[in-house]
């Protein structure tokens, strides 16, 4: 007698969604992705507004070594399905004064940055930094992101400002430093096809797009199905980081009020700079990410007065602070996401998972991808199954044991706290 296959349905094609659906089909069982949208990705997916092409969300290819470990998973080699390109630069930092910093990933410029701002002993101490992160990052991945928690009382989570865990937030530029920053050719949403493409060609899941799901239907603490409804600007580089002059107090905006600051600091990403295929020739395609507290249940913001303002501010600064009067003028097209853009709603049940960025271990491409594996191990033991391992020799993955792995409890600095609160995204495409 054959064993029927167990069947799972994943609501959301999402970067949590997708990658749990080729992990759980690599495992056996039936998947099936129910996604509203015609399109794959969820904030992770592609904007195309005539000759322009936009990420909607994620631009940073950060933590390498998750992509790979997961490819890895799914017994593929990541090489043979995405085209990376090392930023010369990671990002430029500006500051309200007008002074600005280029970090990299190399150390001989990273010298030269850090001894004309802080002396000839700069680079020591940052030096320093490095090799106490490196072991703090080492040592904590097993906690942070490669462990399951089975309930409130295993880990308490909180949502942290970078003042109250400088810590914690400092890892991220470690891993920054050590393993770059890349730009995936194509666009981020090139990550989830190639899963989806492995998922589907590969171990038989189906992807059903374009279809709603209106109900998950219950019978006592069980899920019994789901019910569903038939220019070029030279002073800006690739990645781009504005800080507020009030720097403290935007977070206390964000943290505490869960609302806009008054200055918010701001993250600007020209994919066109390094991807010439993202805008037409002699344009650009521009992204500008503005952090906003999360939503609450109670919630009477008016968004549309809040995306202005941001908006405002946000062409002021680049005003002020470059020189750029006629930047708006340059805007041929733009399109808004706001917090109510993500808001979803859904109850709690034995065999109902969840993953993604509102869940551990975090928020961030790599991280999400890092849960899918820690959901779809879940998944397996509420089957009473146990995770197969890999086929594949794991070389790149385990070839020096001293290689990086990432730790994220909440890592993310300013303009990433967009995906844990959810935030005003501005997208622009500027004539030359």
């Amino acid at each position: 007698m054959m064993n029927e296959k167990k069947h799972v349905v994943i609501i959301g094609a999402g970067v949590g969604g997708t990658a749990t659906a080729a992990r759980l089909s690599r495992q056996g069982f039936q998947v099936t992705v129910i996604e509203k949208n015609v399109y794959l990705g969820g904030r992770c997916s592609l904007l195309h507004q005539g000759d322009f092409r936009f990420d909607q969300g994620p631009s940073l290819y950060l933590m390498p070594k998750v992509f790979d470990e997961l490819f890895a998973d799914l017994d593929e080699r990541i090489e043979d399905h995405l085209e990376l390109l090392r930023c010369e630069n990671n990002y430029k930092v500006h500051f309200h004064d007008g002074d600005l910093i280029q970090l990299s990933s190399d150390l001989a410029r990273m010298k030269t940055e850090i001894q004309r701002i802080e002396g000839i002993l700069g680079f020591g101490r940052f030096l320093d930094f490095l090799k106490e992160a490196h072991v703090h990052y080492t040592e904590g991945t097993p906690i942070a992101i490669k462990k399951n928690y089975a309930s409130i009382w295993d880990l308490i989570q909180w949502r942290m400002s970078p003042y109250d865990a400088p810590a914690v937030y400092s890892l991220l530029q470690y891993t920054e430093f050590t393993d770059g920053i890349w730009y995936l050719l194509g666009g981020f949403n090139k990550v989830l096809q190639a899963l989806e493409t492995i998922a589907t060609d590969k171990y038989g899941a189906r992807f059903i797009y374009n279809t709603t799901a209106t109900k998950i239907n219950t019978k006592d603490r069980q899920m019994t199905g789901v019910t569903l409804e038939t220019g070029q600007i030279n002073q800006l580089d690739v990645h781009n980081i504005f800080l507020a002059e009030s720097y403290q107090e935007s977070f206390d905006k964000i943290f505490q009020h869960h609302s806009l600051p008054s200055q918010p600091s701001f993250y600007v990403n020209f994919p066109s700079r390094i991807d010439p295929t993202a805008a037409p020739p002699d344009k650009d395609a521009v992204i500008v990410l503005v952090p906003i507290g999360h939503m609450k249940d109670d919630d009477q913001k008016d968004y549309g007065e809040l995306v202005r303002r941001a908006r405002s501010m946000v062409l002021d600064v680049i005003h002020r602070r470059l020189g750029i009067q006629q930047f708006e003028d340059w805007i041929e097209h733009e399109m808004v996401n706001d917090p109510s853009t993500w808001q979803d709603v859904t109850g709690r049940y034995d065999n109902l998972y969840f993953v993604g960025a509102s869940t551990h271990p975090g928020t961030g491409v790599p991280i999400v991808l890092a849960g899918s594996k820690l959901t779809s191990d879940q998944v397996c033991r509420g089957f009473d199954r146990k995770p197969l391992p890999r086929k594949l020799e794991e070389q790149k993955v385990e070839e020096d044991n001293n290689s990086f792995h990432p730790l994220v409890i909440f890592l993310l600095p300013l303009f990433f706290s967009l995906y844990f609160f959810t935030a005003c995204l501005q997208v622009m495409n500027i004539k030359s």
